[in-house]
């Protein structure tokens, strides 16, 4: 029998813990922050969308986490500390590719969190919960090769890169290189 995704994690959301971290569905409620994390410029300097502008927009983001997630095309978890119960950001897995067993990771993080390892924490959880839980064969990651903290984040998991494609993204103006990483369940 071939192989197939466990798609029963799409009937009810899946929250997620780790030491320091909930990882829960995005709500309403986290409007103000989805805008900061999109309006803030560090945030967005490696990822080729325009910067929110309205808390419209913001909402739009949430209703869209919502959406693709109904679609089983998406799981975006909001990342909260568990010591304030303020949201950090988010991350989850995009793209689903339900043939192929492939899914693309990706995530997004306050400045006021970096550098305290959470991205670790919270990545290696959703990479566990896709190969362990959700049964994907493959993550992959779509960077701006400058983006040397989210290079190293990958390269701690076992990324490898796998194809660096030249000008390949044209944003504000210039073409933009990017490179994709891959990470292969491991064999059991």
């Amino acid at each position: 029998m071939p192989h197939q995704l466990n798609l029963s994690i799409f009937d009810t959301f899946p929250i997620l813990q780790t030491r320091r971290l909930l990882l829960r569905e995005f709500s309403n409620k986290d409007v103000e922050t989805i805008f900061d994390l999109r309006s803030n410029d560090r945030v967005g300097q490696f990822i080729a969308r325009q910067p929110a502008k309205t808390m419209e927009e913001a909402q739009e983001v949430i209703d869209k986490i919502h959406r693709t997630f109904a679609e089983k095309h998406s799981i975006s978890w909001a990342t909260e500390m568990k010591s304030t119960g303020i949201l950090a950001g988010g991350f989850g897995l995009y793209r689903f590719d339900h043939d192929n067993h492939r899914a693309e990771i990706g995530g997004e993080m306050l400045p006021a969190y970096w550098g305290q390892r959470l991205a670790i924490e919270a990545v290696g959880t959703v990479i566990q919960f896709g190969f362990e839980v959700i049964g994907l064969h493959t993550i992959e990651a779509r960077i701006w090769p400058e983006n040397k903290s989210v290079v190293n984040l990958l390269k701690h998991f076992g990324f490898k890169e796998e194809g660096r494609f030249k000008e390949a993204l044209y944003f504000n103006g210039a073409y933009r290189d990017w490179a994709s990483y891959s990470l292969l369940a491991p064999k059991i």
